[in-house]
């Protein structure tokens, strides 16, 4: 496979549908301040900074999630 090019279309990279996403302001590995650019590949996008948190969002902010798996209103 040596010298066997990949490239992606960026378009395809794109995430069209509705896009809550929980962003660790602590994180150390995505930082936060990487966020302003989230909505070149999520259009619809909601984004919330969450002080104090780091990588592990579900783990660090259990609230966090389950209110705004909540706030969908599943039946």
């Amino acid at each position: 496979m040596r010298g066997l090019k990949w490239s992606a279309d960026p378009g395809s990279m794109i995430i069209k549908q509705p896009t809550r996403i929980l962003w660790g302001e602590a994180d150390p590995v995505i930082l936060a301040a990487w966020s302003d650019r989230v909505q070149e590949y999520f259009p619809d996008v909601s984004l919330r900074i969450l002080p104090g948190v780091g990588h592990f969002v579900p783990f660090e902010a259990p609230d966090e999630i389950l209110a705004e798996i909540a706030k969908l209103n599943l039946p």
